[in-house]
């Protein structure tokens, strides 16, 4: 990389301004969106009559996915299991329980740790803001963080495993970095479904 440039954060219509005066000077060719703003800032700009041109590794399809509850029935009708979505028709225990997390966020942001008790006590349908998922015991299984990057083009997938090892503080301290041959060919499968063209990161819960 020979040049670095200094912007707003993604959520902010400076940063919009700002990249697309990059793309206009840098003569930009390709630009690789990596977290949620930054693929609908992508996405808006694409439709620009100056930046039509330009190719950007993402879609409308996978603009759709930042949304938990579309991804979550994207990925389960084409056979990756995902955390069970609370279902207020069913009868669970009162002390299971659940994490409630925004329909749109990113990482451990606004997440609330709850039980089946609590969310009979309130409106666990948040107006569509919010999913609802099975809680996943640390003391009973490894989450991995996997961060995937697919050439769509020349149909290559590579991905990084990262499994947190010390938390101070809630921030990862320390933390094993591999490769897993398994794991990738999952994240092939996942590149596959949904369309995916640069780079996501997922989680993955493992028995210990």
């Amino acid at each position: 990389c020979k040049k670095f440039f200094k912007v707003s954060p993604a959520n902010t219509n400076n940063f919009k301004i700002k990249l697309k005066k990059i793309i206009i000077k840098e003569s930009i060719d390709v630009y690789i969106p990596i977290n949620n703003d930054e693929i609908k800032n992508a996405i808006n700009i694409k439709k620009e009559k100056n930046f039509r041109n330009i190719v950007i590794w993402s879609s409308e399809f996978n603009k759709s996915l930042l949304n938990k509850n579309e991804a979550n029935k994207v990925l389960e009708k084409n056979g990756i299991s995902t955390p069970e979505i609370f279902d207020p028709k069913k009868n669970y225990p009162d002390l299971k329980k659940w994490i409630i997390k925004p329909t749109y966020s990113e990482g451990s942001k606004l997440i609330k740790i709850v039980n089946t008790r609590y969310l009979k006590s309130v409106d666990y349908n948040f107006n569509n803001k919010y999913i609802i998922q099975s809680y996943f015991d640390p003391n009973k299984y490894n989450e991995i963080t996997v961060d995937s990057f697919h050439d769509k083009k020349k149909n290559k997938t590579f991905s990084i495993c990262r499994q947190r090892i010390e938390v101070k503080e809630g921030v990862c301290t320390k933390a094993k970095v591999y490769y897993d041959k398994k794991i990738n060919l999952l994240s092939k499968k996942i590149a596959f479904i949904t369309k995916q063209n640069g780079l996501i990161c997922y989680q993955l819960f493992i028995d210990k």
